[in-house]
């Protein structure tokens, strides 16, 4: 395995339950030499995942989320650090597959039952507890929600001063997206209160099984290491970018699972132009450098969302 963690997972795990791990398979993108996650089975049947952080405070993000969040199924079992001190945690295996995997044979009954249950999981995450302040769990990097404005405002500008390095061919591009941000600055909500925001609610990161009659259903959120607490208006952003505007028939169940455990005020509505644009830049501003097909895939966001602007009603939840 690339960059192999084998010998401390077998230590790890002998440690924790001594048993002997007979299997190791890596899951993720290991090329991105960010976090490194196996799949460990062990010679008492006992199937885990097991994760090394790229960087400290990703696991702290993770565990104090997962404190607030009864629903999930996810679990951490045990968590610790290897000699050189690279942080650590182990959980319990959920059955399943990626929904960016199964999305391929999904019939239009079956899009309608997912979606409409992640809006449930969504929404129950989003309910689960408020906050008087947004940011991280640092107590350092927190701030009053009366500051969220002034906050946003500020870090789109330091995201549109990164975007400076990226390819002359581009930039015509982002400077439509610029101004576009900047246009809707005066409809950044006035966040009242704070609340759980996943940050990478995706594909990857959806767990859907099959149930013995041949059924779909949401079996688990995985990765909540950028969990924070912030404008739950992000994790929604975040499903129209990878989906809503591409197959806008999804838009109704998930919104329909969504309301079961939370309402979506006016606000939603009114920033809905910045969070698009903003969500755009901001990937651009970091992902070059790490992934070009990313990058790429972004970059033709951001220019299927100039070809639709001024349509965007269209998407929005009646």
């Amino acid at each position: 395995m690339k960059h192999s963690f084998e010998d401390e997972i077998k230590s790890i795990i002998m440690d924790a339950f001594h048993e002997s791990v007979i299997s190791i398979r890596e899951c993720g993108n290991h090329d991105l030499n960010r976090n490194y996650v196996y799949q460990v089975m062990t010679d008492k049947n006992r199937n885990l995942i097991i994760k090394f952080y790229y960087k400290p405070n990703k696991r702290l993000r993770e565990a104090n989320a997962l404190k607030h969040i009864d629903h999930s199924a996810l679990r951490i079992e045990k968590m610790g650090e290897t000699s050189d001190g690279t942080e650590w945690s182990l959980y319990n295996y959920i059955r399943g597959e990626m929904l960016e995997t199964l999305i391929p044979f999904f019939t239009n009954e079956d899009f309608n039952k997912i979606f409409f249950e992640i809006g449930l999981d969504m929404g129950m995450l989003h309910s689960s507890k408020q906050f008087n302040y947004f940011g991280d769990w640092l107590k350092e990097k927190q701030s009053p929600v009366e500051q969220y404005q002034r906050f946003i405002t500020n870090d789109t500008e330091r995201i549109i001063n990164n975007l400076r390095f990226l390819p002359e061919e581009d930039q015509s591009v982002l400077a439509y997206a610029i101004k576009a941000v900047r246009e809707e600055y005066k409809h950044i909500r006035v966040l009242k209160v704070g609340r759980l925001c996943h940050r990478d609610y995706d594909g990857r990161n959806i767990i859907v099984d099959q149930s013995s009659d041949g059924q779909y259903h949401l079996n688990g959120i995985l990765d909540f290491e950028k969990c924070v607490v912030f404008n739950e208006h992000y994790d929604i952003i975040g499903l129209y970018r990878k989906y809503f505007l591409y197959k806008p028939e999804l838009i109704k169940p998930f919104f329909d699972g969504y309301a079961q455990k939370m309402s979506i005020d006016s606000s939603f509505k009114n920033e809905f132009r910045f969070n698009l644009f903003r969500m755009g830049l901001d990937l651009c501003s970091w992902s070059k450098r790490v992934s070009e097909s990313f990058y790429d895939e972004v970059f033709q966001y951001l220019k299927y969302l100039i070809e639709i602007d001024g349509y965007f009603e269209d998407y929005l939840y009646e």
